[in-house]
């Protein structure tokens, strides 16, 4: 070896080890910078003068925090449970859902959410406004009274403000109960260590929050119900979530495109008829592709303006195991699909007589701002209340005034298009797709007719221009 080669050689090293040095200086400050931006507290929580028969009380954490919980579930009385099993096809169970109900819990005045289980000593899960959350040490240590430890988790940055809800009157209003199925990814599902009943119980305190959120709306009343979940153990089982090779991420849009597309054909009876809204819930870091351009920070969720009861149902969160920072995005998420768009936008033209959000800014602060730091961060302004109302009245959106699921089907004597015309279930369900409604028959712009290329005298051909035409997406 020469002396330029070793000294060329020599250089390189050099280059390497000072960027290894570079890189672990940045990322022992980034974890330094992620544990400051959190204050931990360890806690005993307990029920002061006892609790009463379906577990109210009040909960002490520390001399200045305590919750005046009140029973409240977002279940109904069963909930559906789906997975894969060996065979590959998907196995359907309703379990009851009273074991979770009674020990779900809110405070309102707090905006706070919680699971709470007393068995073998008292462990509370649970959420207070957006930047405090308490949960069990693990292991569970104990003090001297017998009282379990708890970790009370404050964001620095967070503020004090949750406190000022109070329940109102609204009067005699309409009422919606969208129901919700939840998809649980892999990734998160084995976070969780497979622990179904740890998902159901903490997705439970979750939409708790949520509800809590919409009821700021009053001018209609809103309460999401979540009628089941789906756990995805394989990812054979969500082929449809997208990694772009070219620029190394996950595509969120993508993903959305083919989870709906997935579920509207194999899985069309719980997609088109027995769900309002179907949530697929990952803990993989979504991003978003724009004119070459990849924005991962700040993508928490995504979903269409008023897709509830259509064919664009589907919507995407991320979350991670008890972090509760989801509630956020969920309920933005779900105020979308119900047909809010953010405050400033104006209205949507395809929805008849949709009033916008051109009389709310931006500045306000709302819950469909952008604004994080405001104290409306909890609510919905006054045009995501109109908006709201105005889509649940329209036609398309009459799911949201019935109930799905979780019922036994009633026996009929009617033949299948007898109740409902292929027509109506084609405006319905499938409107706009271009896609194969039956045998003989195709969805065209919102009306059932014969396939057009499919004639007496010859076999269409396997594959037609109606199965080789997708469904068109809009825009986020």
């Amino acid at each position: 070896m020469s002396f330029k080669e070793y000294e060329q050689r020599r250089r390189r090293w050099n280059l390497h080890l000072w960027l290894s040095i570079a890189a672990l200086k940045m990322c022992v400050q980034h974890v330094m910078c992620v544990e400051s931006s959190f204050e931990k507290t360890i806690v005993y929580p307990q029920f002061l003068e006892g609790r009463s028969e379906n577990g109210e009380g009040i909960l002490k954490l520390t001399d200045d925090l305590t919750l005046h919980l009140e029973q409240r579930s977002p279940f109904g009385d069963k909930l559906l449970i789906r997975k894969t099993g060996e065979d590959n096809n998907v196995v359907e169970n309703f379990i009851q859902a009273s074991g979770f109900s009674r020990k779900l819990f809110q405070d309102r005045g707090q905006m706070a959410s919680a699971f709470v289980d007393d068995e073998d000593g008292l462990r509370v899960y649970g959420t207070i406004g957006d930047g405090l959350r308490v949960l069990p040490m693990l292991p569970m240590e104990r003090n001297a009274e017998g009282h379990i430890a708890h970790q009370l988790v404050r964001e620095r940055d967070s503020k004090d403000e949750a406190a000022i809800h109070a329940k109102e009157q609204r009067g005699d209003v309409d009422r919606i109960e969208p129901e919700v199925h939840l998809v649980i990814d892999t990734s998160l599902y084995y976070h969780f260590n497979g622990k179904e009943k740890d998902i159901i119980a903490y997705f439970g305190a979750v939409m708790n929050s949520v509800n809590l959120r919409f009821e700021s709306i009053k001018t209609i009343q809103v309460e999401i119900k979540v009628t089941g979940f789906t756990f995805n153990k394989k990812e054979t089982d969500e082929k449809y979530i997208t990694w772009n090779d070219r620029f190394r991420h996950y595509d969120i849009e993508y993903t959305l495109a083919n989870f709906r597309k997935t579920y509207m054909k194999r899985h069309s009876k719980l997609y088109n008829t027995e769900v309002d809204i179907l949530v697929l819930v990952t803990r993989k870091d979504m991003c978003e592709l724009r004119h070459n351009t990849v924005t991962c920070r700040g993508i928490t969720g995504w979903a269409t303006v008023g897709g509830a009861c259509t064919y664009l149902r589907g919507m995407i969160v991320e979350d991670s195991p008890w972090s509760f920072g989801v509630v956020r995005s969920m309920a933005r998420d779900l105020g979308r699909s119900l047909g809010a768009v953010l405050d400033g936008n104006y209205p949507l033209v395809r929805f008849k007589k949709h009033p916008g959000a051109l009389k709310c800014q931006q500045k306000d602060g709302y819950l469909m701002s952008d604004v994080q730091d405001s104290p409306n961060r909890f609510y919905f302004s006054n045009c995501s209340a109109e908006q709201i109302k105005s889509v649940a009245g329209l036609e398309t959106h009459k799911c949201l005034h019935t109930n799905n699921s979780g019922k036994e089907v009633q026996k009929s004597n009617s033949l299948p298009g007898e109740i409902v015309s292929l027509d109506k279930q084609c405006r319905t369900t499938l409107a706009w797709t271009l896609m194969k409604f039956s045998f003989d028959k195709v969805c065209i712009f919102g009306q059932c007719v014969k396939n057009p290329l499919k004639t007496k005298k010859e076999k269409p051909k396997k594959k037609t221009w109606i199965s080789n035409v997708e469904p068109r997406w809009p825009g986020h």
